[in-house]
């Protein structure tokens, strides 16, 4: 994990336990909103501090998407925030919830999020299917997708990632048929 990921990883954690800061940061619907919000301008101080120098409008974009994401039951996250590969958003997207046989994100939805190029637009879009699976992610799978949709190489290798893991994930009923058109 690189520092910029684990930084927002740890304030996603104190985030957490400030439910009147994430409640303003999840409100908000441009990044331009999330700099009025003390706990967001927190992170872009812990940020700094730490020597790393991120355009504004990436961290309050991965400020929007992470506070998305629900507490994880394991005790400690705050103190290790390694990142499961089972979190990744891709298989969470595609993985069926208990008791159900579809992807709580679609296919089509996978596909209009992955052909998404503007930023803005995908942290939306993103967030919406962070509310289909209730929260479930990782702060740092989830800042690391964000800051790469912002460079056209980092994209597609992204874009690649979250299409292959909804794959592995997905019932097989997801996927149109050969001739089955969406």
């Amino acid at each position: 994990m690189s520092k910029p990921y684990g930084i927002v990883a740890l304030w996603h954690g104190r985030l957490l336990r400030d439910r009147g800061a994430r409640a303003a940061i999840r409100r908000a619907q441009t990044w331009d909103e999330v700099l009025t919000v003390p706990a967001f301008l927190d992170l872009y101080r812990r940020i700094h501090a730490a020597g790393i120098r991120m355009p504004p409008e990436i961290l309050a974009r991965m400020a929007l998407a992470v506070s998305e994401v629900e507490p994880r039951e394991e005790a400690g996250e705050e103190e290790k925030p390694e990142a499961p590969p089972e979190l990744r958003p891709g298989r969470v997207f595609g993985r069926p919830r208990r008791g159900e046989d579809r992807a709580p994100v679609s296919f089509d939805r996978l596909r209009r999020l992955v052909e998404t190029e503007e930023p803005d637009l995908f942290v939306r879009l993103l967030r919406a299917a962070l509310v289909q699976v209730e929260g479930e992610g990782h702060p740092v799978h989830l800042s690391r997708l964000v800051h790469a949709w912002h460079f056209p190489a980092e994209r597609l290798s992204a874009r690649r990632r979250l299409l292959l893991d909804y794959a592995e994930t997905a019932p097989e009923s997801e996927f149109p048929q050969q001739g089955e058109t969406s």
